[in-house]
Protein backbone atom coordinates (compact mmCIF):
# COMPACT_ATOMS: atom_id res chain seq x y z
CA UNK A 1 0.00 0.00 0.00
CA UNK A 2 1.62 3.55 -0.82
CA UNK A 3 1.20 6.10 1.80
CA UNK A 4 -1.47 8.02 0.01
CA UNK A 5 -3.77 5.04 0.69
CA UNK A 6 -3.11 4.59 4.44
CA UNK A 7 -3.53 9.10 4.70
CA UNK A 8 -7.25 8.33 2.62
CA UNK A 9 -8.58 5.36 5.02
CA UNK A 10 -6.93 6.49 8.58
CA UNK A 11 -9.15 10.33 7.41
CA UNK A 12 -12.05 8.56 7.12
CA UNK A 13 -11.84 5.99 10.34
CA UNK A 14 -11.20 9.29 11.91
CA UNK A 15 -14.13 10.73 9.99
CA UNK A 16 -16.55 8.84 10.10
CA UNK A 17 -15.40 5.93 12.90
CA UNK A 18 -15.23 8.24 15.95
CA UNK A 19 -18.34 9.56 15.92
CA UNK A 20 -20.26 6.13 15.27
CA UNK A 21 -18.27 4.95 18.08
CA UNK A 22 -18.85 7.36 20.34
CA UNK A 23 -22.73 7.18 19.25
CA UNK A 24 -22.83 3.52 19.71
CA UNK A 25 -20.81 3.85 22.89
CA UNK A 26 -23.37 6.16 24.68
CA UNK A 27 -26.29 4.21 23.35
CA UNK A 28 -25.00 1.13 24.99
CA UNK A 29 -23.61 2.55 28.21
CA UNK A 30 -25.54 6.30 28.49
CA UNK A 31 -28.50 7.15 30.12
CA UNK A 32 -30.34 10.69 30.07
CA UNK A 33 -31.82 11.43 33.38
CA UNK A 34 -33.87 14.98 33.12
CA UNK A 35 -35.12 16.19 36.39
CA UNK A 36 -37.61 19.21 37.32
CA UNK A 37 -36.36 20.68 40.78
CA UNK A 38 -39.23 21.11 43.32
CA UNK A 39 -39.81 24.72 43.42
CA UNK A 40 -42.43 24.70 46.40
CA UNK A 41 -45.58 23.17 47.60
CA UNK A 42 -48.57 24.26 45.77
CA UNK A 43 -51.95 25.57 47.53
CA UNK A 44 -54.52 24.07 46.43
CA UNK A 45 -57.29 26.74 46.47
CA UNK A 46 -59.99 26.99 43.01
CA UNK A 47 -59.02 23.35 42.31
CA UNK A 48 -59.79 19.61 43.20
CA UNK A 49 -56.75 17.96 44.56
CA UNK A 50 -55.75 15.17 42.38
CA UNK A 51 -53.15 12.56 42.17
CA UNK A 52 -53.94 11.54 38.66
CA UNK A 53 -53.14 14.43 36.70
CA UNK A 54 -50.45 17.33 37.09
CA UNK A 55 -51.84 20.55 36.81
CA UNK A 56 -51.33 24.13 34.94
CA UNK A 57 -52.80 26.62 36.82
CA UNK A 58 -53.15 29.47 34.13
CA UNK A 59 -54.18 32.70 35.40
CA UNK A 60 -57.11 33.05 33.17
CA UNK A 61 -56.88 37.23 32.92
CA UNK A 62 -53.36 37.13 32.03
CA UNK A 63 -54.59 34.38 28.89
CA UNK A 64 -56.78 36.49 27.72
CA UNK A 65 -54.79 39.70 27.07
CA UNK A 66 -52.39 37.35 25.53
CA UNK A 67 -54.28 34.85 23.65
CA UNK A 68 -51.55 33.23 21.38
CA UNK A 69 -49.70 32.11 23.85
CA UNK A 70 -52.56 30.96 25.75
CA UNK A 71 -53.78 29.03 22.80
CA UNK A 72 -50.04 27.32 22.32
CA UNK A 73 -50.39 26.04 25.68
CA UNK A 74 -54.17 24.95 25.38
CA UNK A 75 -52.68 23.14 22.10
CA UNK A 76 -49.86 21.45 23.43
CA UNK A 77 -52.16 20.11 26.85
CA UNK A 78 -54.29 18.72 24.48
CA UNK A 79 -52.53 15.51 23.47
CA UNK A 80 -51.15 14.81 26.96
CA UNK A 81 -53.10 12.78 29.04
CA UNK A 82 -51.20 13.57 32.41
CA UNK A 83 -51.59 17.00 32.77
CA UNK A 84 -54.74 19.05 32.65
CA UNK A 85 -55.16 22.98 32.76
CA UNK A 86 -56.84 24.75 35.44
CA UNK A 87 -57.92 28.73 34.73
CA UNK A 88 -58.52 30.53 37.20
CA UNK A 89 -57.96 34.32 38.73
CA UNK A 90 -54.79 34.15 41.25
CA UNK A 91 -55.96 37.11 43.34
CA UNK A 92 -59.31 34.66 44.01
CA UNK A 93 -57.70 31.39 43.65
CA UNK A 94 -54.50 32.38 46.12
CA UNK A 95 -52.03 31.20 43.45
CA UNK A 96 -48.58 33.22 43.29
CA UNK A 97 -47.76 33.43 39.57
CA UNK A 98 -49.08 34.10 36.39
CA UNK A 99 -48.58 30.41 35.39
CA UNK A 100 -47.20 26.93 37.17
CA UNK A 101 -46.76 23.26 36.61
CA UNK A 102 -47.52 21.15 39.72
CA UNK A 103 -47.10 17.61 39.53
CA UNK A 104 -49.07 14.72 40.97
CA UNK A 105 -48.02 14.93 44.13
CA UNK A 106 -48.76 19.13 44.83
CA UNK A 107 -45.67 20.50 44.15
CA UNK A 108 -44.72 23.25 41.92
CA UNK A 109 -42.51 21.98 39.42
CA UNK A 110 -42.21 25.77 37.14
CA UNK A 111 -43.17 28.44 37.32
CA UNK A 112 -43.85 30.67 33.98
CA UNK A 113 -44.83 34.27 32.90
CA UNK A 114 -46.70 33.86 29.10
CA UNK A 115 -43.92 35.05 27.17
CA UNK A 116 -42.94 33.98 24.62
CA UNK A 117 -39.40 31.81 25.66
CA UNK A 118 -41.56 31.19 29.23
CA UNK A 119 -44.22 28.95 26.85
CA UNK A 120 -41.25 27.65 24.66
CA UNK A 121 -39.62 26.54 28.19
CA UNK A 122 -42.87 25.20 29.51
CA UNK A 123 -43.17 23.29 26.56
CA UNK A 124 -39.97 21.80 26.79
CA UNK A 125 -40.33 21.34 30.65
CA UNK A 126 -43.63 19.44 30.65
CA UNK A 127 -42.30 17.13 28.06
CA UNK A 128 -39.69 15.92 30.77
CA UNK A 129 -41.61 15.46 33.35
CA UNK A 130 -44.22 13.75 31.09
CA UNK A 131 -41.49 11.36 29.99
CA UNK A 132 -40.01 11.30 33.66
CA UNK A 133 -43.76 10.48 34.84
CA UNK A 134 -44.16 7.98 32.36
CA UNK A 135 -40.67 6.09 33.20
CA UNK A 136 -41.45 6.45 37.07
CA UNK A 137 -38.74 8.74 37.57
CA UNK A 138 -40.53 11.81 38.49
CA UNK A 139 -40.86 12.32 41.82
CA UNK A 140 -36.59 13.19 42.50
CA UNK A 141 -36.60 16.24 44.41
Amino acid sequence: MNQRKIVVIAFFVVVFGLPVGWYLFLQAFGENQFALPVLEAAEFACEEESKTYAIVRLDSVIGRIKPNERQRVIKKLMDIGEVKLVEGNKDSCKWKYEMSLVDHEGMIRGIYDLKREEVDRFMAEVDIYVLNYRNGTSTGK
